[in-house]
């Protein structure tokens, strides 16, 4: 309990100023001296780890409604979170942003990820999904361009690349477009093509 002249260890409704040891009450922890408590409840540690999910409304989590996932242990309640979110609530250590800017082209995101980086910022993870809102002049090689770039402003070996879940030009059908197919062919086993793995 508190008065005025502080914390205080309370043995059936009195102080007891017989009591030393430490308490824990309300998911805080105290050091009592004869009765006089402190608060030493430890700082939450700082996650050990960065990722950083950039990319537009796919990343943002646009859409989200009621969703369920068969998982190894069983059946997860996914209903309205985008895949940042549903990562932080499995990575332990972890701490997951979502830079999901939905509308926003590829040149304005990579913008946006060169602003954030520019004062020293580093990731030890990015997972990247950007271009299905154009902002690369139609040239896959300036897309490519752009992912290298967010890449470097990150600081990071460790890297994701998602496909777009459709192809803006093409009924692309069960084959690899020509943009999974240039990502594929830039990022190897760091790319996922998202389009194809939903299908399969």
């Amino acid at each position: 309990g508190y008065n005025e002249a502080g914390a205080w260890y309370y043995n059936n409704g009195n102080i007891d100023f017989t009591f030393t040891g430490t308490v824990e009450c309300g998911g805080k922890v105290y050091e009592v001296t004869n009765g006089m408590a402190g608060d030493i409840t430890p700082e939450p540690e700082e996650p050990c780890y960065t990722i950083s999910c950039w990319g537009d409304s796919m990343t943002a989590g646009v859409g989200m409604g009621a969703a369920y996932m068969q998982t190894d242990e069983g059946i997860v309640d996914i209903s309205n979170k985008g895949y940042p979110e549903f990562l932080q609530e499995r990575v332990d250590d972890c701490k997951v942003n979502n830079f999901g800017f939905p509308g926003l082209g590829s040149d304005d995101i990579t913008d946006n990820a060169e602003w954030y980086y520019s004062d020293g910022t580093t990731d030890d993870c990015v997972i990247i999904e950007i271009g299905s809102n154009g902002g690369w002049n139609d040239d896959l090689n300036e897309l490519v361009r752009q992912y290298d770039a967010m890449i470097n402003y990150a600081g990071c070996s460790y890297y994701i690349i998602i496909g777009d879940t459709d192809d803006p030009y093409y009924d692309a059908g069960v084959g690899e477009t020509a943009w999974e197919a240039t990502l594929h062919e830039a990022y190897g086993e760091h790319f996922i093509n998202m389009r194809l793995y939903l299908i399969e």
